[in-house]
């Protein structure tokens, strides 16, 4: 292992054989729902906040913005930087509207606790750790210690309920769609028949993944409104599906018109196996095709490709995924990996057709895939 080979800390380890800054986020930041409340540079300070604890390093917020290879040139005014919720002109109308409706959860929700709006970022972090996003302490030498620990999730606040409602399909489309996903790509080569009969024991078996990853993945298709899915007659709803025998014969209903034909896929994924650019390049530069059909631009949203953290560990996604986890549209998705990328918070491998990204400790400070 890298820290043993050194002697470091493994994200310090990561950081000087990468030599390209490794930063580190909470694996379940994302999942928390914090970022759509919060306005964007919220990521930066998670970011900023979860590598000081991943190294153990203390400071007050200018100090470990300055010690931040690459959050030192994007914050150049430190803990004073100012909170823009969005960028006018810059952004697609439903973002930005969706941002606004964010500010305006979060102003309503701290007034509601006699607490003021930040305004800056130190005051957004100081804001934060009082809500117990994160944990600020400073010693009897004046020394700042600032600290990633348990994320508490946003309901801690008084949300509104339908802010909470579309929480909670948010987090669920995360955890369902990469296994609805994985089930779609299998599917589109399937016989177009009415009916399938199959089990989830022999899904799994078929797609290379565990019973549980194949009741999740039918949840996500039967949201998607792909398919329905019958036992003996009778149609199954998402929790009959999570309780029906892994050995049970069930009977997939396909609607066909929603799953492209299997000559769609077919090139497109013959195309796009060996990726000729990052996969948010590719799917911009499609979309930009007119002459490219819808259908074709949702098969190649479900081509997978690889993305992998410095100790080495790999995992498959797609972007439907991250459009699913961020509860937005595919073009702001697109967008949002384009500036990741400019920030050196990512980076596309082509040699090795991989995304490369920053290293995400769990809530516990163990290795986690990004």
């Amino acid at each position: 292992m890298l820290a043993e080979r050194t002697g470091l800390p493994f994200g310090k380890a990561a950081r000087l054989h990468d030599a390209g800054g490794v930063s580190c986020t909470r694996a379940d930041w994302t999942a928390s729902g914090w970022h759509r409340l919060l306005p964007p540079i919220a990521f930066s300070l998670e970011m900023l906040i979860a590598t000081a604890t991943q190294d153990d390093a203390d400071g007050d917020l200018d100090d470990l913005i300055a010690a931040h290879s690459v959050l030192a040139e994007q914050l150049p005014d430190r803990g004073a930087t100012p909170l823009r919720w969005h960028e006018a002109g810059k952004e697609s109308v439903d973002l930005e509207r969706r941002r606004e409706q964010a500010r305006e959860t979060l102003s309503h929700a701290l007034a509601g606790r006699g607490l003021p709006v930040p305004t800056t970022l130190r005051e957004l972090a100081d804001l934060l750790a009082q809500l117990g996003v994160y944990h600020h302490t400073r010693g009897t030498d004046g020394r700042h210690r600032w600290r990633a620990l348990q994320l508490p999730v946003v309901d801690l606040l008084d949300l509104p309920a339908e802010w909470l409602c579309a929480e909670n399909d948010a987090r669920w489309l995360m955890v369902t769609s990469m296994p609805a996903a994985r089930l779609h790509r299998a599917l589109v080569h399937s016989e177009r028949v009415p009916t399938i009969p199959t089990s989830i024991d022999r899904l799994a078996s078929d797609v290379d993944a565990t019973a549980a990853e194949v009741r999740l993945g039918l949840e996500g298709l039967l949201y998607q409104g792909v398919l329905s899915i019958e036992r003996r007659g009778a149609a199954l709803d998402s929790r009959q599906v999570r309780e029906v025998p892994g050995h049970a014969r069930i009977d997939l209903r396909m609607d066909w018109e929603r799953i492209p034909a299997p000559d769609i896929s077919t090139d497109i994924e013959q195309e796009m196996t060996c990726w000729n650019g990052s996969p948010w390049s590719v799917y911009r530069a499609v979309a930009a095709d007119r002459r490219i059909a819808k259908d074709t631009l949702e098969v190649l949203s479900f081509v997978p490709f690889v993305k992998s953290t410095p100790d080495g560990r790999m995992s498959e996604t797609c972007l439907a995924e991250f459009a699913a986890s961020s509860g937005g549209p595919m073009s702001d998705v697109v967008e949002s990996l384009f500036a990741l990328e400019a920030r050196g918070f990512i980076r596309w491998n082509n040699k090795k057709q991989r995304v490369e990204g920053y290293y995400l400790p769990t809530t516990a400070g163990e290795p986690d895939a990004l």
